[in-house]
């Protein structure tokens, strides 16, 4: 394992699972068709995360995704949507890992 070409960080095991390289290829292809900034995918997935222990956060969490153009109005339920949350922080988690050069 190469930890200098990794910023000093151990390969996350998560890389080698065939389904996760897809969804990270996927999230690659979204990325770079809609030319999102990856940080922002990233700051909503933690959002996520949050909004997940403090349901008070929800809301925020629904207008950035929206501002940012990462969901449609139209997509969105009424109340808390625990798909949205798990759909937001996954993705957050593989933009990340994007970032670190998966």
């Amino acid at each position: 394992m190469d930890l200098v070409a990794n910023k000093g960080k151990p390969k996350d095991p998560a890389l080698s699972d065939p389904q996760v390289q897809e969804s990270i290829a996927k999230l690659k292809e979204i990325i770079q068709k809609n030319n999102i900034d990856p940080q922002i995918i990233i700051r909503g997935g933690q959002m996520a995360d949050k909004a997940l222990l403090d349901r008070n956060l929800y809301p925020m969490l629904v207008q950035m995704a929206v501002k940012e153009g990462l969901i449609s109005p139209d997509k969105i339920q009424q109340g808390f949507d625990p798909k949205l949350i798990a759909g937001a922080s996954t993705a957050g988690k593989l933009a990340q890992m994007i970032v670190d050069g998966a």
